[in-house]
């Protein structure tokens, strides 16, 4: 076998095992370059007082108690990015004055879009679990109880 029909085999055979990989893991956890959705913890329900928000700055999100359900929102402006911060009744982004409604909606500024809103659980057990790679389009609200 020559040089040329040895490096074409090896570089089939590397592509080959590469894609072989990728599809067994995008059947089942894990994924090539897809986040999956990792839950993570935000408390017991009974801390969150309705009508309440409460910010979650080491997540970057935020949670707002309603009578029948959990907003849960990314604090990350939809502009550049920057962390907004609660102010009176509405998020203000510091970086370039952008402002958004207590639910995300634009109000004033430059962002192009809402708030983004992601989605959540809560057990059986009371517990608030979110997924930070799982938005939420729909803007449904997590529901408080199964």
């Amino acid at each position: 076998m020559d040089r040329r029909t040895l490096l074409r085999a090896l570089g089939w055979g590397a592509l080959g095992a590469g894609l072989g990989t990728c599809g067994i893991a995008l059947g089942g956890p894990g994924g090539c370059g897809v986040e999956q959705p990792v839950p993570i913890a935000l408390g017991e329900l009974s801390e969150l007082p309705r009508d309440t928000v409460r910010e979650v700055p080491e997540h970057g999100l935020a949670v707002i108690r309603r009578e029948r359900g959990l907003v849960i929102l990314s604090t990350r402006c939809t502009h550049l990015g920057c962390t907004v911060r609660l102010v009176g009744q509405e998020w203000r982004c510091p970086c370039h004055g952008g402002r958004f409604a207590l639910d995300g909606a634009v109000l004033a500024g430059p962002p192009p879009a809402p708030l983004g809103w992601l989605r959540g659980e809560v057990t059986g057990e009371g517990l608030v679990w979110v997924y930070k790679a799982l938005p939420n389009p729909d803007r449904a609200l997590v529901a408080l109880a199964r």
